[in-house]
């Protein structure tokens, strides 16, 4: 729906977030409301350029910025929009997701390195992995192997090591390795394999005890 016939309002609107409203994301996102109910249909570097200002400055507000992601996939939007009636209410924002049905405007890979690497940076890897499947399975975008690397990293400073494994693992579905990745320490390296090999070991005692507790039902 962004690329309508009021896509040159769009870009105008674009180059005037990008040279004054960044140091002012509480404006920038009121004028993106007065586009979209004027009609305007914003287009996905508009959206991005909001998003980055939320995500920006010492007291980013990755909320928001994750608030106006839902926006731009609504799909009450969108069907709003597509009605004539562009005025929209708090419900829009909702965060069930139906593939079959058409959304207020798709997001691009920048729309997804924004909110992925802002949200590692200030230790929310969680909710980063979360948009890295968004990425994958909603939108159908192979993320960058910085992405990964960003994520994994993020669940290192916060001392969860079996989080980051799982996502070092997920990440040969896309073809990269990450033990080869030239980012992380050679000792965080270490620990995961350890880590790694350790669980093996617990599942394999485990396996072993399980078939050990059969056998002796099965003799008595």
């Amino acid at each position: 729906m962004c690329s309508r016939t009021n896509f040159l309002p769009c870009i105008h609107h674009t180059n005037v977030f990008k040279k004054k409203l960044l140091i002012q994301p509480d404006r920038a996102f009121l004028l993106l409301r007065r586009m979209i109910k004027d009609g305007l249909f914003p287009n996905a570097a508009t959206f991005n350029t909001v998003i980055l200002a939320h995500t920006e400055g010492k007291k980013p507000n990755l909320d928001q910025a994750i608030l106006i992601y839902r926006l731009m996939k609504s799909q009450k939007l969108a069907a709003a929009s597509s009605s004539g009636s562009t005025s929209f209410p708090p419900s829009s924002f909702s965060t069930e997701f139906n593939t079959t049905t058409p959304i207020f405007c798709k997001p691009n890979r920048q729309t997804y390195n924004i909110l992925i690497q802002s949200l590692s940076s200030n230790r929310r890897p969680e909710e980063a992995e979360l948009f890295l499947r968004k990425m994958r399975l909603e939108d159908g975008f192979v993320p960058d192997v910085d992405l990964y690397t960003v994520t994994v990293t993020a669940y290192e400073r916060n001392g969860q090591p079996m989080k980051a494994l799982r996502l070092m693992e997920s990440m040969r579905e896309d073809g990269y390795d990450f033990y080869e990745a030239k980012v992380l320490n050679e000792a965080f390296k270490k620990a995961v394999k350890l880590v790694n090999v350790v669980g093996r070991g617990f599942s394999s005692k485990a396996s072993n005890t399980t078939e050990s507790s059969s056998s002796s039902s099965s003799s008595s």
